[in-house]
């Protein structure tokens, strides 16, 4: 048993007694067998001089003995309660200790487990949890991924719509819809940057003829054979040739004289010419085209559809002068 006692006063201070109360050693084994320690764990009551009172797993050697002279003993007499991680002063191994001063008496409770057994369950869990982890990570991983391969197909896809919007299902020239949107955004930089602004209006010549003599099959053979020509003798990534309509055609020349942009139609009306196409209603008896230039540089309070029409004058007037040539290397003005 442990012997417990308290010295009892009288109200003015003196002695009268001596309370003395008994707890059974075998009620407190009772209490520790209920513990659930797992394998290496253990329960020690001992004093605080050192002397073991009661040990579960009970070992007889051991009560009694005096362990104040033990590695790490001088921690469990230093504070009413706390843990430490090291060397067991009852058992002499590496444990978590974990200890208790009970009240105001010389005693202290201290519960031991070996570390692996503690960080067990710990690790069960974290091997759990880090395999969810895993697979929530791979999850959206390859969620990403899909994510990804959905949104460049998209890009791809409507990249392929806009260039589809944007290009003359024939020739794979640029359209007139294009084309408008260009000559703005070309004709407010020549604004901005005060540059001239050239533009080509190109014609085939007699194509109706063409069409009744060969066919529109052929027709349509021909005015590739055109953009051919055209996008070929074009060298700046700015430059535009696009099919205005039926057998018409119209490139833009940003930043280009009228020297310069009469020398581009010339290449174009040659190139064609050299093609020697087979032309009936011809007077070479070969497919030509007449070419229309106008020149301008652009200015505020001014629109595009000035250089259009300039452009589109220029070529009736090479129709005017027999087909087959360049017209109007005159600068014009768009004030």
């Amino acid at each position: 048993m442990v012997a417990l006692s308290r010295r009892i006063d009288h109200a003015d201070g003196s002695f009268g007694g001596v309370v003395v109360g008994y707890i059974k050693l075998s009620y407190i084994t009772t209490l520790y067998q209920g513990l659930n320690l797992g394998p290496g764990g253990a329960s020690t009551l001992l004093r605080t001089d050192g002397t073991i009172i009661l040990r579960e797993p009970f070992v007889n050697a051991e009560i009694r003995r005096n362990i104040r002279n033990a590695d790490n003993f001088a921690i469990l007499n230093s504070a009413q309660k706390g843990h430490f991680e090291g060397l067991s002063p009852i058992a002499g191994e590496s444990r978590i200790v974990s200890f208790h001063r009970i009240g105001s008496l010389p005693l202290i409770q201290v519960v031991e487990i070996p570390g692996d057994a503690a960080y067990a369950a710990w690790w069960r869990k974290a091997l759990i949890i880090g395999a969810i982890l895993a697979l929530l990570c791979i999850g959206c991983l390859a969620l990403l991924i899909l994510l990804n391969g959905e949104i460049a197909r998209r890009a791809a896809v409507e990249t392929t719509l806009a260039r589809l919007a944007a290009t003359d299902p024939l020739t794979q020239l640029a359209n007139r819809r294009r084309f408008v949107e260009a000559l703005d955004i070309e004709w407010r930089r020549g604004i901005r940057d005060r540059s001239e602004l050239s533009l080509l209006m190109i014609d085939a010549d007699l194509f109706k003829d063409f069409n009744d003599s060969f066919g529109h099959q052929a027709g349509d053979e021909l005015l590739k054979k055109f953009a051919t020509c055209m996008s070929s003798n074009l060298r700046r990534p700015a430059d535009l040739a696009a099919r205005y309509g039926g057998e018409e055609f119209t490139i833009i020349l940003p930043a280009t004289d009228a020297a310069g942009a009469f020398q581009v139609a010339e290449n174009i009306r040659a190139s064609i010419a050299k093609l020697r196409h087979p032309h009936v209603a011809s007077g070479n008896k070969t497919a030509t085209v007449s070419i229309g230039i106008a020149t301008c540089q652009p200015t505020l309070g001014t629109d595009s559809e000035i250089l259009i029409a300039a452009a589109d004058q220029a070529m009736y007037r090479a129709k005017a002068d027999g087909r087959n040539c360049c017209r109007g290397d005159r600068l014009l003005s768009a004030a």
